[in-house]
């Protein structure tokens, strides 16, 4: 404890002589903003993030369901990527052959591309700085002020999905959106490769589950983060639980112990339950 006080102290104080510093975990190295007192924050005083070990759970019980790979994991497709946490661990210890690391925000894509390089994983991924829902186009990105990890995309005559401050707020970019279905098409993702599929999108996973017929029609696992309530007020919860139930027969609550499998039809079930409305969700095909 007294070490990881000491880190935060560092942190808060370094803010005031550089723009970033760097954090080496376990899990990789990571350069990270000063300005940032969420992901950057926690990352460097605790030396991970929860995403990490939420990747370790999964990978374990995709390998208790099918046995581990034995020729590597394929291509993880990480969207939301922010500054590489996902992407990176996966890359360096879990097996993953190559990824795609899809991020709308301008700041983190160039911390996402500067991580990459520095655990020598350049050659190995591909970074698409955009957004990811159901349709091509244009979004709007609204930013977070002191937390990377909060920026949310706000599509026209909606609200945030997730309730924000207005002080917490920096201001909004307009940026590309792609789908899923698209990025195949152009072959910038290969469904047939493609081991694991992780969403981290703020109460935009439905938009994104609507555009990825490509990777859903494969059984491709996928993890995410929901939260019901970001879900009901993007109006895309029951969609969600609809467009995965043909393709997916089964999900595990990535932070119940141990994890158990659960018919998918019970999903919505499951998000009324979770402590605070948001959990960790693995979906798999038999």
């Amino acid at each position: 404890m007294a070490a990881r006080a000491e880190r935060e102290a560092f942190f808060d104080a370094a803010r005031a002589v550089t723009s970033h510093v760097v954090a080496d975990s376990r899990w990789g190295t990571f350069l990270v903003a000063t300005s940032d007192r969420g992901v950057g924050r926690k990352l460097f005083t605790a030396l991970g993030r929860s995403e990490m070990k939420t990747l370790e759970r999964a990978i374990h019980v995709i390998d208790l369901r099918a046995g581990p790979p034995a020729n590597g994991r394929g291509t993880l497709v990480d969207v939301g990527a922010n500054i590489g946490t996902t992407t990176v661990p996966a890359l360096l210890h879990f097996g993953f052959d190559d990824a795609v690391a899809i991020e709308p925000d301008e700041e983190n894509c160039r911390l996402l591309a500067a991580n990459l390089a520095l655990n020598g994983l350049g050659d190995r991924s591909r970074v698409i700085a955009c957004a990811v829902s159901d349709t091509v186009g244009h979004a709007t990105l609204v930013r977070h002020a002191f937390n990377s990890g909060a920026h949310q995309l706000r599509l026209p005559g909606a609200s945030l999905s997730i309730e924000t401050a207005a002080e917490e707020l920096s201001g909004a970019v307009d940026v590309p959106k792609t789908t899923l279905d698209e990025l195949a098409r152009r072959g910038e993702i290969d469904p047939r490769r493609v081991g694991l599929l992780w969403l981290d999108v703020q109460g935009h996973e439905g938009h994104v589950i609507g555009g990825g017929a490509s990777l859903l029609e494969r059984g491709v696992p996928v993890v995410f983060e929901l939260s019901g309530d970001a879900l009901r007020r993007a109006g895309r919860l029951e969609e969600l639980v609809a467009a995965v139930t043909g393709p997916y027969t089964e999900f595990v609550d990535l932070r119940t112990d141990p994890p158990a499998p659960r018919p998918v039809e019970t999903l919505s079930d499951a998000l009324g339950r979770s402590r605070d409305g948001t959990t960790d969700f693995l979906l798999l095909a038999r």
